[in-house]
């Protein structure tokens, strides 16, 4: 079954061709830096982080040239941020390698960048402290892989707290997802499989495909551990066959994303459990492709364990010869990156291996070997082990008090987003009887606008009937008048009666 096709890598070439571009054609401004973290971030996101380097030191360079020069809190932000980005990404690379020291050593260089812009850029503030916290996360998963899982869970709540007071969720989905890994390498798998779920819940709802493919991947691990862990066969079975399930199904969505990195992880998951379920031929051809994205990539903490576990796949097999060669090379290769988790698994498969040809001179001397680093890490992990248990009573605590201090919040915000409805609905029931009041008086003021035109109008009709009255009653006067004698005529007249 051969997984890795031909034109696989063809959306990211064109990506990375079109950003290429764009940093041969900028001019050494800020888009210029903008171009130059774009195509380190896409090298860095898709495995191929030692292509990154060149595009974050031509970057660091241009920053130092441009902030001598900034005009004003933009030009300086711009450049601050690209500085820390830069050294996280480098941190990555290095991580990649499993140089771990000098990936926390970058890291540091990017939180101390963000934590001046937080003292000397505060109308950027938010926007830095979730760069900030971005690293932290990185961070973060560095200690786990070195085994401070104390540390690790630290950073991983303080960045919870951050993401919750920003409410970003893709930065929570990433820190419970890489909580989860580290319950799931103490053996806690209910509360690894709890951490994934509520992460995974966030990407689903998101539309995350890559978020999704990640935390898929994870719980196709917890539930092979559990299967490697039950002695019930139908049980085991079981959950191998969920392990398969969630891996492909992870594989198939990183392939879309051309990551080769999570690729490489889901090949050597696969094989593990076909390793696990006894189908050696199926288990070797996924580690073979593994290997080579490993050796692709320079990733030699991949390798490392690639080769080892191919070792032992080769030792249940008695292929003696190709067992030594593997496990001797993955174990120069933990060796030389210090990972002494994985350089004490090689010394005690070179032991069994040994053991199985009955050359017990160098069965023991590797068995020793085996136990010195045993005891070491043992001693180291008694010495963790009150404070991991102190740290995560703590832990829990604190993210119940964040999810109590939540729930206030939430509750808080619906009191008001309800009195505001209240408050809301009494404003327009108040306009509605006011708007009513309103129609009905222009109503009544249009009667009474009606009955007083009615009134002037019958006043009208009244005086011009009067008016026709008194002009009647006027002439009838003064026909009466003309009619009667005067004075002069009745003296006259009485005067020649008297005669």
């Amino acid at each position: 079954m051969v997984l890795l096709i031909p034109g696989f890598w063809n959306a990211q070439t064109r990506e990375l061709d079109s950003l290429k571009n764009r940093v041969r054609t900028s001019i050494k401004d800020t888009n210029a830096l903008n171009a130059l973290t774009q195509l380190a971030w896409q090298f860095v996101r898709t495995g191929s982080s030692d292509s990154a380097i060149g595009p974050c030191k031509r970057a660091l360079a241009l920053c130092d040239e441009l902030e001598k020069h900034a005009k004003n809190d933009n030009e300086l932000f711009c450049i601050r941020k690209t500085q820390g980005r830069c050294f996280n990404y480098l941190g990555l690379q290095k991580r990649d390698i499993s140089d771990f020291n000098a990936a926390l050593e970058y890291m540091e260089r990017s939180v101390n960048v963000f934590g001046d812009m937080e003292k000397n850029l505060p109308a950027f503030h938010d926007q830095v402290i979730l760069l900030k916290s971005k690293t932290m996360a990185n961070m973060a998963v560095i200690y786990h892989l070195k085994g401070d899982n104390v540390k690790a869970l630290e950073l991983n709540f303080n960045v919870l707290q951050i993401a919750d007071a920003l409410s970003d969720w893709k930065l929570k989905s990433n820190t419970l997802g890489s909580t989860g890994t580290i319950f799931m390498e103490e053996g806690d798998y209910k509360k690894a499989i709890d951490y994934y779920t509520k992460a995974l819940q966030i990407s689903r709802s998101k539309g995350d495909s890559s978020g999704v493919a990640i935390l898929t991947g994870n719980l196709g691990n917890v539930y092979h551990k559990m299967g490697n862990k039950t002695e019930r066969p139908l049980e085991k079975d079981s959950l191998w066959s969920l392990a398969l399930e969630c891996d492909f199904r992870s594989l198939r969505i990183d392939q879309g994303f051309s990551n080769k990195l999570n690729i490489a992880r889901n090949l050597s998951n696969i094989g593990l459990v076909y390793a696990d379920k006894g189908e050696v031929k199926k288990a070797l051809e996924f580690f073979l492709q593994a290997l080579e994205l490993y050796k692709e990539m320079g990733n030699k903490s991949g390798i490392s364990n690639t080769l080892g576990n191919m070792g032992g796949l080769y030792l249940t097999e008695k292929k003696f010869s190709e067992a030594e060669h593997s496990f001797t090379e993955a174990l120069h290769i933990s060796d030389d990156i210090g990972s002494l988790y994985l350089s004490r698994e090689w010394n005690k498969g070179l032991s069994d291996l040994y053991a199985a040809q009955e050359k017990w001179t160098e069965a023991l001397r590797y068995y020793r070997a085996y136990i010195v680093i045993r005891d070491s890490l043992q001693n180291e992990e008694n010495i963790k082990k009150q404070t991991r248990t102190e740290m995560q009573y703590e832990f829990d605590k604190k993210e119940s008090q964040a999810k109590t201090e939540q729930e206030k919040k939430d509750a808080v915000t619906k009191i008001v987003i309800w009195s505001i409805s209240g408050g809301l609905t009494l404003v327009i029931l108040l306009a509605g009887f006011i708007f009513r009041g309103y129609r009905q008086k222009q109503k009544v003021n249009m009667v009474i606008t009606k009955q007083k035109e009615e009134v002037e109008k019958q006043k009208q009709l009244v005086e011009e009937k009067q008016k026709e009255i008194l002009d009647s009653i006027y002439y009838a006067r003064r026909i009466q008048r003309s009619l009667q004698p005067g004075e002069k005529q009745i003296g006259k007249m009485l005067n020649n009666k008297n005669a």
